[in-house]
């Protein structure tokens, strides 16, 4: 243990803490797949791999751009599954929240009720730009999904903040997904 003991960490690895652990040791943080899948052709790396043995400059490239294609494959996949769920099960709960509020606010009008009515036009227009958002998120992921991993990374980063803003807006009967509280806090 006491020969290991420089990179063994018991606390949050996600965490800003490990980040200033990581540095006071000299570990390398690397904070994505992409920075680590570039270590594996560093000229350093290399060196020794080739050194012991273990691998040729070439077997070492081949090995990158094997990893390489297949995380892109699973980003593509990734983006698609999240362009599939978000269209085809949050998109219409959100827009069946969006008609019954703006219904029920329209009814209340025509009944010349004035009570409730601004709760209701702010739900209504809170629902309408999360429906908005949700559509143009969607449309970015989906042109996204047609270039690089890192523009399918951050537009799946936008769904996921409007979908997650559109959560809190919708009723947990017409939410067709478990939301967040409920996976975290059993009823």
């Amino acid at each position: 243990m006491s020969a290991h003991k420089r990179i063994s960490f018991n606390g949050d690895k996600y965490s800003e803490e490990w980040v200033k652990e990581a540095e006071r040791r000299g570990l390398p943080n690397l904070k994505n797949t992409m920075t680590a899948l570039h270590t594996l052709v560093n000229e350093k790396n290399v060196a020794l791999f080739e050194k012991y043995g273990v691998f040729s400059r070439r077997e070492l490239e081949s090995r990158f751009e094997i990893f390489l294609e297949e995380y892109h494959r699973r980003i593509r996949i990734e983006g698609r599954l999240s362009w599939e769920m978000a269209a085809t099960i949050i998109l219409p709960a959100l827009r069946n929240e969006y008609k019954q509020t703006v219904s029920a606010l329209s009814r209340a009008l025509d009944a010349k009720r004035t009570n409730g009515t601004a709760a209701l036009q702010k739900l209504a227009d809170k629902l309408g730009d999360a429906l908005d958002s949700v559509v143009s998120d969607l449309d970015t992921l989906e042109t996204a999904l047609t270039s690089c991993h890192e523009d399918i990374l951050a537009a799946m980063s936008r769904l996921r903040t409007s979908v997650d803003a559109a959560e809190t807006l919708v009723n947990d009967r017409s939410w067709p997904l478990p939301k967040y509280r409920e996976m975290l806090f059993i009823y």
